[in-house]
């Protein structure tokens, strides 16, 4: 019984930008969650990272 090898089709049109720019999305979150945890000094939670305040950051304008 031989096995015929199937020809590979390109991908629909967009689907390699979609999966390029998902990617990249996601590594730009990860980056922003962890600078925001060192920045903040936040919880590694599972929701998402609440924005530090001012006086956190040891800025104050008195």
């Amino acid at each position: 019984m031989e096995k015929k090898s199937e020809a590979r089709i390109p991908p629909q049109r967009g689907q390699v930008m979609g999966r390029v720019v998902k990617t990249v999305a996601e590594v730009v979150k990860t980056a922003a969650s962890e600078a925001a945890k060192k920045v903040c000094g936040g919880s590694s939670a599972a929701t998402a990272p609440q924005p530090c305040s001012e006086s956190s950051k040891g800025n104050s304008d008195t």
